[in-house]
């Protein structure tokens, strides 16, 4: 076995879709006319997947803000629940099917804690999903 078979970390620093379920009724999320108001799927034909991007725990980005926290936590700030929110931010790099007064969710700052504090079954998904490498491995199915 060739040992470039084990990488995973640029599937991670490429990061993978993630479709989200519902926080309360746990069915996978859809928009566009073939959904209902809440996300249900009632036409696939005419449905599209609810979701965000999501980087993997080995990634750079997210390795370099785990060092920024663990950093601000020796300095004295020790917040446990805001240095949360800021890791769990540092995973999402876009969201998918989710609008805002009618337009795309752009996925700044400010937009990804509005997200991730509608629910804490939604920090679980991200950092369930994030935590998972079979979600970026890249390596080949076929056995």
């Amino acid at each position: 076995m060739e040992l470039t078979n084990l990488e995973t970390k640029s599937g991670e620093n490429k990061g993978a879709f993630l479709h989200l379920s519902h926080p309360a009724g746990g069915f996978k999320m859809w928009t566009g006319e073939g959904s209902d108001k809440d996300g249900r799927l009632i036409d696939k034909a005419k449905a599209e997947k609810v979701g965000v991007h999501v980087l993997g725990l080995e990634s750079e980005r997210v390795r370099e803000r785990a060092r920024q926290l663990s950093k601000k936590k020796l300095e004295g700030d020790d917040d446990a629940e805001e240095a949360g929110l800021d890791f769990v931010c540092s995973l999402v790099t876009e969201f998918v099917g989710l609008t805002q007064d009618g337009k795309p969710l752009v996925a700044n700052e400010a937009n990804k804690r509005a997200f991730f504090e509608q629910s804490d079954a939604l920090v679980k998904q991200v950092m369930d999903f994030a935590g998972d490498k079979a979600n970026f491995w890249q390596g080949d199915s076929a056995a």
